[in-house]
């Protein structure tokens, strides 16, 4: 008997110091999350237990949810009410939820997620839900600055596709324009009549290869087959085929090869250049010149046109010269634009490689 009665007490102690232990357990577990573990019995309708976090994450008590609701959905972002409110009544349902909400704390507001795993029937017959709340305000600054980076890369493809488009077809349509008007004068004999045509066919092909490469990404299919100089002197020639102005062009070394990104900048520079000229200047006479010394490419270009007063211009004058400028400080180069009223432009450039 007294052995009976010291095995039954002996039991006893270790099943209290095996709940304890799992009791410590469960603390030590739930209290070293960064998430409030909670436990609502909704027999009683009581908290059961709230994990120590609530006061770090929250200036509310996680009993309002159920408790004092009309005190936990005020401070509730007017946005995600209904959402808590659906929530609040499938938890008490027993049912899993995860909802992620904003809550107006102190001085800002947070993200929190609140997630229920359903309901579970005790040893007492109580009915249990047990869930967390975590806190995931930094989670969601890290998604805003994501979205943030995704629709700053967007535009700036957007924009470096604008400028592809206006740089490389900009004077390519001047040039078209200028052919399909000199075929609309009286005093066009047939042979002239007939090389405007057959030249303002040519740039259109020209156009329509360009247009392509652009959509494909590509560069000029001249500087790819024949280099920067070659390509210049393309531009020139198909420019001088026109009676309205006459393009120069120099250079030190015919043999000039840059990296792909700053030749393809300079001939889109050198189009928008020629198209200013082309378009607003009344230019008779252009001049280019290129030089690359020293590790140092310069590149010179004038016009003899009606001049314009620079800074105005930038500002005014469409995406045209800003164009321009953003190309060579993306390469972290130099640019100065002079120009005076009756007295042509110039703009010189400077770019390491």
């Amino acid at each position: 008997m007294i052995n009976s009665t010291y095995q039954d007490i002996t039991q006893q102690q270790k099943a209290l110091d095996a709940l304890k232990t799992s009791e410590q357990t469960f603390r030590m577990l739930v209290e070293n999350i960064d998430d409030i573990f909670w436990i609502y019995n909704s027999t009683d309708k009581e908290m059961k237990y709230v994990g120590p976090q609530e006061n770090k994450i929250m200036d509310s008590k996680v009993q309002d949810l159920f408790t004092n609701y009309e005190s936990f959905i005020a401070r509730i972002h007017p946005a995600d009410k209904k959402i808590i409110h659906a929530g609040v009544l499938k938890i008490l349902a027993g049912k899993k939820v995860n909802i992620e909400y904003r809550m107006f704390s102190s001085d800002n507001v947070i993200w929190l997620l609140l997630r229920s795993f359903g309901q579970y029937e005790s040893s007492n017959d109580k009915n249990l839900i047990f869930g967390l709340i975590s806190d995931i305000t930094e989670k969601k600054q890290n998604e805003r600055n994501v979205l943030k980076a995704i629709l700053e890369t967007e535009s700036r493809e957007r924009e470096k596709f604008a400028k592809e488009l206006h740089d490389a077809l900009g004077a390519t349509l001047s040039a078209i324009k200028m052919s399909l008007e000199r075929l609309n004068a009286t005093d066009l004999n047939q042979g002239k009549r007939g090389f405007y045509s057959e030249h303002a066919l040519t740039l259109i092909v020209q156009a329509v290869n360009t247009s392509r490469e652009i959509s494909n990404n590509l560069k000029p299919h001249t500087l790819g087959n024949f280099g920067l100089i070659a390509s210049i002197e393309q531009l020139c020639e198909n420019i001088n085929k026109l009676d309205g102005i006459y393009v120069s062009f120099n250079y030190n070394d015919s043999k000039i090869h840059l990296d792909d990104e700053i030749e393809l900048s300079i001939y889109r520079i050198l189009n928008e250049l020629v198209n200013n000229s082309l378009k607003y200047s009344r230019a008779k006479k252009a001049h280019i010149e290129v030089k690359l010394e020293n590790n140092k490419l310069s590149l010179n270009y004038k016009d003899n046109g009606k001049g314009f007063d620079p800074k105005k211009a930038i500002s005014e004058r469409g995406s045209g010269l800003k164009n321009v400028i953003s190309r060579v400080k993306a390469f972290g180069g130099e640019i100065e634009i002079k120009s005076k009223i009756n007295e042509g432009m110039q703009t010189m450039i400077e770019i390491s490689t």
